[in-house]
């Protein structure tokens, strides 16, 4: 219900739930648009908050980002991630999960196919990342993604280092890819790291 027909949502978790709702609607048909445009009326992304709706928290912001990596918008979507964190915001899964693909399906030409500076997009998110995020519970989708990153880097003595540094941050036990992403680093260094 929006103001001027005069509904107001008196319960604000149930503005919220209907903004994140809407959110959610608008990535699941690729209008990353709108999904802005919900977040902004709710006060995000430097939006005015309307009187009747609720501050986002972070399944709104985690829909909109969603549906900028969806269409390729990484410089967009890493905005809104440091801006949920701003808000003191906790991230996700879901979040980290869809901050690799932004950068796995950017539009921007020379990112694609830079390791170098897809790393370095993802250390500044990992630099940022509080100790509840560090877990792979949470952060897992981030560390797999900045390893096998790291791997793939064409400098042998530096990838297996950076790879290592990314695996040494995790707080608490390792998941199966995580630990594969790690181990495939450790095989095709020079020498062997077994």
């Amino acid at each position: 219900r929006n103001e001027e027909e005069g509904g107001v949502i008196d319960d604000p978790d149930d503005g919220v739930f209907v903004y994140s709702a809407s959110i959610w609607m608008a990535e699941a048909v690729g209008d990353y648009e709108t999904a802005v445009q919900l977040l902004r009326e709710m006060g995000g992304g430097g939006g005015e908050r309307r009187r009747s709706s609720p501050p986002p928290n972070g399944v709104c912001y985690d829909g909109v980002i969603s549906s900028l990596s969806q269409n390729g918008l990484h410089r967009e979507a890493f905005y809104f991630y440091y801006e949920m964190q701003h808000l003191g915001l906790q991230a996700s899964r879901k979040t980290y999960q869809r901050l690799v693909f932004a950068i796995d399906n950017t539009r921007d030409a020379e990112l694609s196919v830079s390791c170098q500076k897809k790393a370095a997009l993802l250390e500044g998110v990992l630099s940022r990342m509080s100790e509840n995020d560090r877990r792979v519970e949470i952060g897992g989708p981030l560390f797999e993604s900045l390893i096998r990153i790291h791997g793939n880097s064409t400098a042998p003595g530096t990838s297996y280092q950076s790879a290592k540094m990314v695996f040494d941050s995790i707080i608490g036990p390792v998941n199966d890819a995580c630990l594969s992403a790690m181990l495939r680093v450790c095989s095709s260094a020079v020498p062997v790291k077994w």
